[in-house]
């Protein structure tokens, strides 16, 4: 009896501890600029990124990813971009969304549509 109480408590309290994050919001920059080229500003390259999904849907399931690896090099735009969709490993991830491009830090103001590019 002590056994089955022990295990019952346990599993209860695993439980609540596995989901206490799950309301944590992320916390993320502002906005990230899309690039599909280079922009006529300066800019210093930080480092080459590549995203993809695990199993199929659109582009924009790519943004949050995007934004979590840019908040980590404090990167604030991303250029030559490109998406496209991949073919997965298992049979049933027939393709899935990649995202590639060079992560980059504009450090003076800009505004991203005048330059021709894409806030996320």
């Amino acid at each position: 009896m002590k056994k089955v109480v022990f295990i019952s408590l346990s599993l209860a309290l695993c439980s609540n501890l596995a989901f206490a994050n799950e309301n944590t919001p992320l916390t993320t920059q502002s906005s990230l600029c899309l690039f599909n080229g280079t922009p006529s500003v300066e800019f210093k390259t930080i480092k080459k990124i590549k995203v993809g999904k695990g199993t199929y849907g659109g582009f924009t399931d790519l943004y949050p990813r995007l934004h979590e690896v840019a908040d980590k090099y404090q990167a604030n735009a991303v250029i030559n971009y490109t998406v496209s969709q991949r073919f997965g490993f298992w049979p049933w991830r027939i393709v899935r969304p990649v995202g590639m491009g060079t992560m980059v830090k504009i450090n003076t103001a800009f505004d991203c549509k005048a330059l021709g590019g894409t806030a996320i």
